[in-house]
Formats: C-alpha cells, sequence, structure tokens
C-alpha cells in the first residue's frame, strides 16, 4: 500500500507542476483583456489557485481551477480572451490537468481507506505478537534474576527488538 500511494502522491504533484504553465499562460490573456472582463484581474481567482499549488493542497487546486475556469466561462469572458489569444485547446488542457488532478486524489484516498482497513484487519496479530513478547520477557527475567543478571537485560524490550531487527535483515 504505502509503495502505491507514495507512486500517486508522486503523479499527483506532477500534475499539480504540469498546470502551472497552463495557468501563467490565461493569466497573461486574463492581463490583456483587463479591461473588457466582467471580472477583475485580483478577482479572478489565480492568485488564490497559486497558492493552493503551492501548498500543493489537491482539493484547493481542483476547487480553484473549477473557479477560474468559471469565471472564464462567466458573461462574455471568453469571447474576450479569445479576442487576446486565448485558444479552446489551452482551455481543454487545464480542464485536463484538472481531471486528472481529482482522479489521483481519489485514488490516494481510496489508497488511504484501504491502509486503515489492512492495519484494523491486522490489529488483532499485532496484539497477539505483543503478548507474546510480553510472555518471552516475563520468563526469561524470571528465568535469570537470580542465577545470571547480565542474561536479564537479554530480555528487555530493547533487546528483543533488536534481536528482531537482525534476524529480519539475515
Amino acid at each position: 500500500y504505502w509503495a502505491q500511494s507514495g507512486r500517486i502522491t508522486k503523479d499527483l504533484y506532477a500534475a499539480v507542476e504540469g498546470l502551472r504553465p497552463q495557468i501563467n499562460k490565461l493569466e497573461g490573456y486574463v492581463i490583456l483583456a483587463k479591461d473588457k472582463l466582467s471580472i477583475d484581474v485580483k478577482n479572478f481567482g489565480i492568485g488564490e489557485l497559486r497558492k493552493a499549488l503551492k501548498k500543493k493542497n489537491v482539493e484547493g487546486v481542483v476547487n480553484k481551477i473549477d473557479l477560474v475556469m468559471g469565471n472564464v466561462n462567466a458573461e462574455n469572458n471568453e469571447a474576450e480572451l479569445t479576442a487576446k489569444g486565448f485558444k479552446p485547446a489551452l482551455k481543454t488542457a487545464i480542464l485536463e490537468i484538472r481531471n486528472r488532478i481529482r482522479g489521483l486524489n481519489e485514488q490516494q484516498q481510496l489508497k488511504k481507506t484501504e491502509m486503515k482497513e489492512a492495519i484494523k484487519e491486522n490489529w488483532d496479530v499485532i496484539g497477539e505478537l505483543r503478548d507474546m513478547a510480553m510472555e518471552v520477557m516475563v520468563a526469561g527475567k524470571a528465568m535469570y534474576r537470580v542465577e545470571n543478571k547480565v542474561r536479564v537485560k537479554d530480555y528487555t524490550p530493547y533487546q528483543l527488538k533488536k534481536k528482531v531487527s537482525l534476524e529480519r535483515k539475515r
């Protein structure tokens, strides 16, 4: 689960970063058409979208893209932007990236849910393992408490973890 989630996160952040050039172009067209747009450049949502991009706030990015594209579609804005060079291909590219980000985010949330479920399913096994380790520590301390005080130290949580780690490396 961890590796898959990491791969999804990497793809998600790459998609978020891939949005920047498209937003820069759109901002240029918005600035060029600022006098003829029904929404002021400051209120167009591009600044808020940049903040979400910088923070890698995926949900925020999706919401702000929707805001910006809603402003593009508002009233006569798209016609004014098109007059300044805005192309439908740019609009399509932005929407495709938004859809990719949304899809990857949903996949990531699904992986998180799967990981939580796996932990819940294995919780009993983890508890049993903990109980077994406690039994070994108590028994070992009891057996060597008087006869071999140096050996008693081998039955501490630290020493058991250390032995398990060494065994795993082998």
